[in-house]
């Protein structure tokens, strides 16, 4: 009884053993990680709280349609979430004497 009761714990920890050998196999290297993703940078990876850029051993060169297409959105959403931001300051100053339905008189 005990010797088979052995044998199987043994057969099950070579079992799991081979089973953590084969998922760690399956693992990407940190190269392949890097291969990847788009710009090359993992995330947190390198120096935490410092931007990307400033860990970043590859600077990009050249500016692509991604890179476009944030900075035009980003020239047009900024000034919105500013002005968004600040409509408590200014919305009572705001002359709405004018509009709305007509005087029932």
């Amino acid at each position: 009884g005990a010797a088979a009761e052995e044998e199987a714990s043994e057969g099950a920890r070579a079992a799991a053993s081979s089973l953590e050998d084969k998922m760690s196999r399956w693992e990407a290297t940190e190269e392949e990680q890097r291969a990847s993703t788009l710009g090359g940078n993992l995330p947190l990876i390198g120096m935490p709280g410092l931007p990307g850029r400033v860990t970043r051993t590859d600077q990009p060169e050249k500016l692509d349609g991604f890179d476009i297409g944030m900075n035009l959105s980003g020239l047009v959403l900024f000034p919105l979430a500013v002005l968004l931001a600040t409509v408590p300051f200014w919305i009572g100053s705001v002359d709405v004497g004018e509009v709305g339905p007509p005087p029932m008189s």
